[in-house]
């Protein structure tokens, strides 16, 4: 992409929704960086904060300063005209804290006193369970504590319902193949 600065878009969704091959794949397909969250350096702390007995105000306070640092370094690379592609973000984080509560909406307000870089599109990646569970099979989850079939899929799931339009994403289903769905977020966000 040309232009002074760059683009930052992020993948949000359930672990098995095709999340971090799609947001790969559209990373490649803008000549993008593609990034994880949490960011490199938080494993340490994170492992420490998920497996030990701590509230969930800690967890929340840990993966929103990993969301934080994340952004600051986003907004470098954007500001030298990078486009950077973020496999999940802060709605990641207040959605596990909000999945087995009610809908007070606690966490969001929360989040929102923290300033955060805002994407320039955020998509919301979703398909059947059966589909997501067979994706998920034989593999090791990154989000081990914090995976959605552990907390309470419904919980987290309607969660995340609140979530696409508390934070305007686009939700789209990706079920049609990988190159489709990216084809799908590409039109969506004007790229294509």
């Amino acid at each position: 992409m040309s232009g002074e600065s760059g683009n930052f878009f992020v993948f949000e969704g359930l672990d098995g929704v095709g999340k971090s091959t799609v947001a790969e794949a559209f990373a490649d397909e803008i000549d993008g960086i593609y990034m994880e969250s949490p960011g490199p350096g938080i494993q340490e702390i994170r492992e420490y904060v998920d497996s030990e007995p701590h509230s969930k105000q800690t967890q929340f306070l840990m993966y929103m300063a990993s969301n934080s640092a994340l952004g600051d370094q986003i907004e470098e690379r954007i500001n030298q005209g990078e486009d950077v592609v973020l496999d999940r973000y802060y709605p990641t984080t207040v959605v596990y804290n909000e999945a087995d509560e009610d809908e007070s909406g606690r966490w969001r307000e929360l989040a929102r006193e923290f300033d955060f870089l805002e994407p320039d599109h955020m998509f919301y990646l979703w398909t059947n369970t059966e589909t997501r569970l067979e994706r998920k099979s034989g593999r090791t989850s990154k989000d081990e504590g914090r995976d959605a079939d552990q907390i309470g899929y419904s919980g987290v799931e309607q969660a995340y319902e609140r979530a696409v339009e508390d934070y305007d994403m686009t939700k789209i289903e990706a079920v049609e193949g990988v190159q489709n769905v990216v084809d799908r977020t590409l039109e969506e966000a004007g790229l294509k």
